[in-house]
């Protein structure tokens, strides 16, 4: 696993051995570049109440889905942003956060409605 978001799957896995199939399926479709099905797993596993624990979402958004954040439909997107906002313990750190999201939504919509960034 050479990129940084795959190795972080991978720690993951092996931090977190009850999530191991989960991990092992978001890093499969990952490299196998099918953003839609990834997706699709991404909203089941973000449901799971022990990934909701914690900062785990924060660290799953940080390192993993921003990695191909512009790949992905931008209202899922949205959905997982307001999801991962949620677990910041300060209001401010989350209100910084949805709004650091927004801009990159804003920049990928102009993009795309340039007719200019090949979507996968």
């Amino acid at each position: 696993m050479a990129s940084g978001a795959l190795q972080y799957l991978e720690s993951q896995r092996n931090s977190r051995p009850e999530l191991a199939e989960w991990y092992a399926a978001l890093a499969d479709l990952y490299q196998r570049k099918l953003w839609h099905q990834l997706t699709l797993k991404l909203d089941q596993f973000v449901a799971l109440a022990v990934v909701q624990a914690g900062d785990a979402l924060i660290q799953l958004y940080n390192n993993f889905i921003t990695d191909f954040e512009t790949k992905i439909n931008l209202l899922k997107l949205a959905h997982f942003a307001v999801i991962v906002s949620r677990q910041y313990s300060e209001t401010e750190a989350a209100i910084s956060y949805l709004e650091s999201v927004i801009e990159k939504l804003r920049a990928t919509r102009e993009i795309l409605d340039r007719g200019t960034y090949p979507l996968c």
